[in-house]
């Protein structure tokens, strides 16, 4: 599942970001292309259409509503009429081809957003960035293990391997979490804490139970 993912790029870019500096930290660990050229290629008002239709842009507005709400950004881009490169414009402009092109008016859209929510821009740097995005994939993957939607951890390897565009050098985002990421399970489980404590609107940042108990 990719909704943590993309959550929390446009967190990133409420609190500070730009798409195309999100974008290419994903890109340099390997990614086939970041979450903002993904959205833009696949179509903004994908996404759009099943916030409306879950009722998720309405829900937001209640005082009830505990999760943080990820879609105003993306909303607002769509509401511009900016759905990616079949319109020649979203999170880029794309009026001179498929290449993206970074566009002031996104800029001023982020830009006003945080003025309307009172949020101060700060600096995020790239382990932040891949920690933010990365770290949900790992966690709902431990998740399916756990609820038998998956048999075995490298199903889930597999599924972003050849489905999602994970790099293959990193073995699958499980195999990455337990192998490669400096600290394995037991410094992914204190991340994931660290963030659940810094974001609590935020449910992904749960570890699972069965992650909590991994070795």
């Amino acid at each position: 599942c990719l909704e943590g993912y993309i959550r929390e790029a446009m967190y990133l870019l409420e609190e500070g970001c730009e798409p195309a500096q999100v974008d290419a930290v994903l890109a340099d660990f390997g990614m086939a292309m970041g979450p903002f050229t993904m959205s833009d290629l696949s179509g903004n008002d994908i996404g759009y259409s099943i916030r409306k239709d879950f009722g998720l842009k309405t829900m937001h507005e209640s005082p009830n509503t505990n999760e943080r709400y990820y879609g105003a950004l993306p909303d607002k881009l769509v509401e511009m009429g900016r759905l990616g490169q079949k319109t020649k414009k979203g999170w880029y402009d794309y009026s001179a081809g498929r290449k993206p092109v970074e566009d002031a008016a996104v800029t001023k859209l982020i830009e006003t957003h945080r003025a309307e929510k009172g949020i101060t821009p700060r600096t995020i740097d790239a382990a932040e960035i891949l920690d933010r995005c990365l770290l949900p994939l790992v966690n709902e993957g431990f998740k399916c293990v756990e609820d038998g939607v998956a048999t075995r951890e490298s199903d889930v390897d597999m599924t972003y391997l050849y489905g999602y565009g994970w790099p293959r050098s990193n073995g699958g985002p499980i195999y990455w979490a337990r192998h490669v990421r400096e600290g394995g399970l037991p410094k992914l489980v204190e991340d994931l804490n660290r963030y659940a404590e810094q974001h609590p609107t935020v449910s992904h940042w749960k570890p699972s139970g069965l992650l909590r108990s991994a070795k």
